[in-house]
């Protein structure tokens, strides 16, 4: 765990000193991070909505927002979200699947993020509001990934294996930390990747792959990913997989293996 309050910057200083300021009520503490999450991912604007369920996606009402930062000066009027419609249908997106959600925006002017870039994006994150049974209190759904590294590539690394990051898992007792296994370091650390991977499936919120030795596209080194993406279905993962490896020539080249798996 990384305590915060240890941190000397300035600018993470006042990050803690804000979120950790008793706040009166839930609505004043979640304008107050989406201001802070604003602020330290470099975003241009801020915006909370209120996302409301229908009987179908036709009927259901237009996300609203609730709160803008930068917020309006004194006797000024509520700013105007920027790019209403992409946020908005970003906030639908995320919150209709309860997970977070990237929209690119067609728009020259990179309005949330990218201002150096041509296009800009806008993150949504969301927030579920209370519980069925009506309980108060604004619950965050976004999810903590721990990732092991081998110690190999990056020496004195804390968390270095399976088993080191369940038990801190277990230890936080929080269903919204989980596991980030990363095929590439576990096969350094402890080979056996198929049994591993059926073992732990139940915290694993997330697989990134790369082929060892090498780091490259899967191919290029010793592990079977045919038979180990494929077992990787049968165990009933259903997640995202993501590639984190240096292509060993070219971005395109180093994607051909991928061919296959896009067209089933």
């Amino acid at each position: 765990m990384i305590d915060l309050s240890s941190l000397k910057t300035p600018g993470w200083a006042r990050i803690v000193a804000e979120l950790h300021a008793p706040a009166p009520d839930d609505r004043t503490f979640i304008h107050k991070l989406v201001a802070v999450l604003s602020q330290v991912s470099g975003a241009r604007q801020g915006v909370l909505f209120a996302v409301e369920a229908g009987e179908s996606e036709a009927t259901a009402p237009e996300p609203r927002p609730l709160f803008v930062w930068p917020p309006a000066g004194a006797g000024e009027q509520t700013p105007e979200v920027m790019d209403a419609g992409e946020a908005r249908s970003a906030a639908r997106a995320a919150a209709d699947s309860q997970q977070v959600r990237v929209f690119g925006l067609e728009s020259g002017a990179a309005s949330f993020y990218g201002e150096q870039q041509e296009k800009g994006y806008v993150i949504a994150a969301p927030v579920q509001s209370g519980t069925e049974q009506g309980a108060p209190g604004p619950k965050g759904v976004i999810t903590l990934l721990i990732e092991p590294i081998n110690t190999r590539d990056v020496p004195g690394f804390f968390l270095s294996g399976t088993d080191q990051a369940l038990e801190i898992i277990s230890a936080a007792g929080s269903d919204n930390v989980r596991l980030q296994y990363d095929i590439y370091h576990m096969q350094i650390m402890e080979g056996t990747l198929g049994p591993t991977i059926q073992r732990v499936l139940p915290h694993i919120g997330h697989i990134q792959l790369a082929d060892s030795p090498g780091r490259h596209e899967p191919g290029t080194g010793d592990i079977d990913f045919p038979v180990l993406l494929d077992f990787i279905d049968r165990v009933g993962y259903a997640g995202w997989i993501g590639c984190e490896y240096f292509p060993e020539t070219t971005t395109t080249a180093g994607l051909g293996w991928a061919r296959a798996y896009l067209s089933r």
